[in-house]
């Protein structure tokens, strides 16, 4: 049991995650009280299981700050104040919400395709290529100028896109959250050139199959596709 556990901790599990997935999977049941003993145990021990777990007291940037942006703002932007109530909600599919990688607000997939630039026209055909297969009801951004193609985007699902108030991207909600997780991969320090899509793509692999207490420790990619896969073993 101890190396199972162990195993998920380094696929970057939370104690609570494997504890309540075990349960789901009718599994041998191990709480996450235990599973944090078992890491501080290991810790006086001179082990690092501890540098596993996420930082939950990581620097906070100020919120609602005036930020000075001298690029230039998008034109013919929807705000937020436009947005129907069912692209706030995480109940109904096809929502998204986009950053440097989109994230899906009912089951929080997330995707995510390598750009050589931030140019408008990287990021719009990028965007296409992502999100061709799927559901589009609407889309979220910040006021970043690599969005400034948006009217194409939205033409090409036929679907409205909205921005975020200027400097508050953490209204998109989802991604914000993800970002930070996604660093527990990509630290803020990496040259991100030499990551390849492979790379990337077994990154949001990882995320997409991961429990998540407000699924009810389904996985982003089993409310996706409706469907169970087997994660314990």
């Amino acid at each position: 049991m101890k190396d199972v556990v162990v195993s998920y901790l380094q696929e970057h599990w939370t104690p609570q995650q494997i504890s309540e997935r075990f349960k789901l999977e009718g599994f041998e049941s191990v709480s996450h009280e235990t599973i944090c003993k078992f890491i501080y145990k290991d810790a006086q021990r001179g082990g690092r299981l501890f540098k596993l777990l996420p930082k939950h007291h990581r620097a906070r940037r100020r919120r609602g700050r005036k930020i000075h942006d001298k690029r230039g703002s998008i034109a013919h932007m929807r705000t937020l104040k436009e947005r129907p109530n069912s692209a706030v909600s995480r109940k109904y599919q096809g929502h998204w919400g986009q950053d440097s990688m989109l994230g899906k607000n009912r089951s929080r997939n997330i995707q995510a395709l390598k750009c050589e630039n931030h140019k408008a026209d990287t990021v719009h055909h990028a965007t296409v290529k992502m999100l061709k297969n799927q559901k589009v009801k609407s889309i979220t951004n910040d006021q970043g100028r690599e969005y400034a193609r948006h009217q194409s985007t939205e033409e090409a699902f036929d679907t409205k896109i909205y921005f975020c108030d200027a400097g508050k991207p953490y209204q998109r909600g989802l991604n914000e959250g993800k970002i930070v997780i996604l660093r527990r991969y990509i630290p803020t320090k990496t040259y991100l050139k030499s990551l390849t899509q492979k790379q990337l793509s077994q990154i949001t692999d990882k995320n997409n199959k991961t429990p998540m207490k407000c699924l009810g420790w389904l996985t982003p990619y089993e409310v996706m596709f409706k469907t169970r896969i087997a994660l314990v073993n």
